[in-house]
């Protein structure tokens, strides 16, 4: 069961389970159909791409999407039978996903927003309940957490809001250059409605899923800037699939059957200029570790060194091909990211040492040096740089990946 074809499939499954969810939670809060949302965050390829591979991600999308609409459905009738879905929704998004953590709190904050205003305090106090129980069952997990501080700090970026906007421009315009501007007019669009249907009737359906956009974009965006990790366009997908089914949900409030036809020629529209982009994506190979292999199999013979850089390519690379080769730096284990070993090699006073004593043999006698990965020579006409051991107080941007440089330019 742990062949490609059945990971694939697997990844196939979650995707089209996500797009059931996006159905679900449309027809569940009024909308007939989610045009939108399908046409905004399910035609995106980078959706398809990272929500459909072997990480949590696609399934922990899935479960927030889930949520959102069970907080709500609580909120709008509560009940013990209701409160106990969106509680195992909760529990098992954030078991899925650490950061879908963010999104329940705003869920949650969205539902205090209907229920405080109308005084059904004891219906406040049990929604912000559904947030207590999904964060006590990260309680067991608590010691990995700490643990992982350990080493959080050799991969530590100081993040600027600029860097959260270039990095969300790229997951909003992976279906095209123009999707950015589609996503915020909608945005401003859909928090308009939300209000005016606020204000004027009292919808608290607009209420729960206006509060519930605005308080994901600004509780995601704080913990993007404090979590210390450079961006990168799929760390949004999590935002992107709500913050779509939410906005659909708004607009599709509106009675009027021009409205309606509007919404549903922009999501055709939409869905189609976004055809050539998805085209082009799903014809790139999600890695290319089975080809590599294929080669080094055929052509590798005994005494030649094997060199992977960096390591955690190596844990691609070992599902395919089982033979010994060495990792810039040398890594322990290579089933998962051990950060905490390569923080271990940079605390080293000369972790790559005998490795470098081992390439200078393997080429002095004849044999072949194969590089796997990223490998790049120094500047020319600037000395190498060579890092002493690493100490916690050392300010540095990113050290693990310096280290990684100066390792690699003395190959």
């Amino acid at each position: 069961l742990s062949g490609d074809f059945n990971y694939r499939l697997l990844g196939f499954l979650i995707g089209a389970g996500t797009l059931g969810v996006f159905w679900f939670g449309a027809r569940r809060c009024g909308a007939r159909a989610p045009l939108l949302a399908l046409a905004l965050y399910a035609a995106n390829p980078l959706a398809v791409r990272v929500g459909d591979s072997m990480r949590p991600y696609g399934l922990g999308y899935a479960l927030t999407l889930l949520a959102l609409t069970l907080i709500w459905k609580f909120v709008e009738n509560p009940c013990a039978r209701s409160w106990f879905w969106s509680a195992l929704a909760a529990v098992l998004s954030v078991q899925c996903l650490y950061q879908s953590a963010f999104f329940l709190a705003a869920f949650c904050v969205a539902g205090c927003a209907v229920t405080l205003p109308r005084r059904r305090w004891k219906t406040a106090a049990q929604t912000a309940g559904l947030g207590v129980v999904a964060a006590l069952s990260l309680l067991p997990h608590w010691p990995n957490i700490m643990k992982g501080r350990d080493w959080q700090g050799i991969g530590f970026h100081q993040v600027r809001p600029a860097e959260i906007g270039r990095a969300l421009a790229e997951a909003l315009n992976a279906s095209g250059p123009w999707l950015v501007w589609f996503w915020a007019g909608l945005a401003l669009l859909a928090i308009g409605t939300a209000l005016i249907f606020a204000i004027r009737w009292r919808a608290w359906r607009m209420v729960y899923f206006g509060a519930a956009l605005l308080a994901a974009v600004l509780f995601y965006g704080l913990f993007l800037e404090k979590f210390g990790l450079q961006q990168r366009s799929w760390y949004f997908l999590i935002l992107l699939a709500p913050a779509a089914l939410c906005m659909d949900i708004i607009l599709a409030g509106p009675a009027a059957p021009r409205l309606r036809l509007g919404r549903a020629a922009l999501a055709l529209l939409l869905a189609a200029s976004s055809i050539p982009a998805g085209s082009a994506a799903v014809q790139v190979r999600q890695s290319n570790a089975d080809l590599i292999a294929q080669v080094l199999k055929e052509n590798a013979r005994a005494g030649d060194l094997i060199l992977v850089s960096p390591w955690y390519y190596g844990i691609a690379l070992q599902r395919y091909y089982t033979n010994y080769f060495d990792t810039v730096p040398p890594i322990a284990e290579l089933r998962i990211h051990r950060y905490d070993l390569m923080k271990k090699q940079m605390l080293a006073e000369n972790p790559i040492g005998p490795l470098l004593d081992q390439a200078r043999q393997t080429l002095r006698s004849g044999h072949v040096f194969w590089v796997v990965g990223d490998f790049r020579f120094p500047p020319p006409g600037q000395p190498q740089t060579l890092l002493p051991p690493y100490r916690e107080d050392m300010v540095m941007d990113v050290a693990a990946a310096w280290y990684f440089s100066s390792w690699m330019f003395q190959f």
